[in-house]
């Protein structure tokens, strides 16, 4: 009921199937919108409805959403952060309870404009809600080698997802059926064997690549890696923590803080923006230009798109960004429907073809 209210010797063909993978990988990313009011919300468990759980919910809820909305776990270090994290009610939108069996989940939401405000006021960058999906690949030690299924271990499956909620990062798992099974095992994921990764993730499409591997020690703790293929260069971090939740917290950290670094925009509480003229080839419809107008005007960086000129199927646009161009074109391109057309279409634009 809800209340509302690193490379391994290879011989040469496996090294040259090992690049090309790597430059298709780099080339085909593409991004499904992460959904804003899930940006701008939390959930979570409280005790009751008093006011004292309210509060420190509504404190809580910021934080997770001030990383959401950065990308970055240290924001929440920020001076400016810190005074608006003793002040939450100020950045609250609304709030609601549900009852999930024992427990009681309270859902609250942020404003979105008052909190992109406070990320300018700090200098902190604003992750767009277009955002990259993520394959993770997760290998336990415990006894025996084994893929980090639901059915073999639903603890380390739960724990990931929501380290990867937490951030805002849209993840998906392998199935771990039989065709995963025949194109990598449990061995070739620990020892972190590239060229089986790739050909075991390319049925999943265009998402970006994750790994990870974690044993169990003795006295409970669990120590283990993971590596991020960022832009064709593998990231990686160690990891040695008390739990499994700390272990799943510092992958999801690993892949937002990359991801963020690449996409994020600095807004500026001065309100500066960068003007740009975009062509885009292969309007043929009025529904076209409306989806094209749209996918412009809900980028959180883009402040106003304006239609410029429509000669055959070539639209050219004037818009104003959060962003110089480069950062425009890297947050551009994650949506797949816009491809880039070497050479231009018009003088002084940036082009594109519409794909829809």
């Amino acid at each position: 009921m809800t209340t509302f209210f690193l490379l391994q010797p290879y011989d040469s063909k496996k090294l040259c199937y090992l690049l090309v993978s790597l430059f298709l990988w780099a080339d085909t990313v593409c991004a499904q919108v992460f959904s804003r009011s899930s940006v701008y919300s939390a959930q979570l468990e409280v005790d009751d409805r008093q006011s004292a759980s309210l509060a420190s919910a509504q404190r809580e809820g910021l934080a997770q959403v001030l990383v959401k909305a950065t990308g970055r776990d240290d924001s929440l270090a920020n001076e400016r952060v810190q005074a608006a994290l003793r002040r939450p009610s100020r950045y609250l939108l609304g709030y609601s309870y549900e009852a999930s069996g024992d427990a009681l989940q309270l859902r609250v939401d942020y404003d979105e404009g008052v909190v992109q405000e406070l990320l300018a006021e700090a200098g902190l960058p604003l992750w767009t809600s277009n955002r990259p999906t993520v394959l993770a690949w997760l290998v336990l030690n415990e006894e025996t080698r084994s893929f980090a299924s639901s059915e073999r271990s639903p603890e380390a499956v739960a724990e990931l997802h929501k380290s990867f909620d937490r951030r805002g990062v849209p993840l998906q798992q392998p199935l771990y059926d039989l065709e995963d099974a025949s194109a990598i095992s449990p061995g070739e994921a620990w020892r972190q064997d590239s060229a089986a990764l790739f050909a075991a993730s390319r049925r999943y499409g265009d998402v970006l690549l994750l790994t990870g591997r974690a044993a169990r020690l003795s006295n409970g703790s669990v120590s283990g890696d993971w590596r991020f293929l960022d832009q064709a260069q593998w990231r990686t971090v160690s990891v040695r923590t008390s739990s499994l939740a700390e272990f799943t917290d510092a992958g999801a950290a690993l892949v937002a803080a990359s991801l963020a670094e690449r996409y994020a925009v600095i807004r500026d509480s001065g309100d500066a923006y960068s003007g740009f003229e975009l062509s885009v080839r292969g309007v043929r419809s009025f529904q076209d230009f409306r989806a094209i107008r749209d996918a412009l005007s809900s980028m959180e960086a883009v402040s106003y798109v304006v239609p410029r000129n429509l000669q055959g199927d070539l639209l050219l646009l004037r818009l104003e960004a959060e962003a110089d161009s480069n950062r425009f074109e890297r947050i551009l391109e994650l949506d797949k429907r816009f491809v880039p057309v070497p050479g231009g279409s018009a003088p002084g634009a940036m082009a594109y073809e519409w794909i829809p």
